[in-house]
């Protein structure tokens, strides 16, 4: 068996403030047996809380009797029937005007795909009878033109 220096012993009663070893791990006992016990404490709360949560919302036979339902009488099904009627109408307003645009839309297009094509390079997808022309040069060129190029009004 080694002796300790007093310099160990010094250091060896720093650690443990004079106290002697059984002391000290009798402390660590309490110490640990106190956090045991905290958390012990706890879960039994905690258990507690988690039966009463279940309790109240998922093992409760307590069905309500009155109920606040809204029961609708003659003349809020009329107002809900005129109601549904005007969004019946709206709907199919709607429609007529989305077939409406389609149309328009195709007749946009049909007109963008017929060209004129013009000697000068220029072109037109309107269709123009050259008598309507106000201006004599352009007259001039249509009629010096082969007029059975033209396309013809509809």
């Amino acid at each position: 068996m080694q002796r300790k220096t007093n310099k160990q012993i010094e250091e060896d009663n720093k650690y443990r403030q004079g106290r002697s070893k059984k002391q000290v791990e009798s402390s660590y006992t309490g110490v640990g047996m106190a956090i045991v016990g905290a958390i012990a404490v706890m879960l039994v709360y905690g258990g507690m809380e988690l039966y009463k949560h279940c309790e109240h919302h998922y093992w409760s036979n307590d069905v309500p009797k009155e109920n606040n339902y809204w029961i609708p009488n003659e003349a809020d099904k009329l107002w809900l029937d005129s109601l549904y009627e005007q969004v019946k109408r709206t709907e199919d307003d709607v429609l007529e005007l989305n077939e409406s645009v389609n149309r328009i839309d195709r007749k946009i297009d049909e007109i963008m795909l017929r060209r004129i094509d013009y000697p000068d390079g220029t072109w037109d997808s309107i269709k123009v009878k050259p008598s309507e022309f106000k201006s004599n040069k352009v007259d001039g060129e249509l009629s010096s033109m082969n007029r059975e190029k033209l396309p013809t009004d509809e």
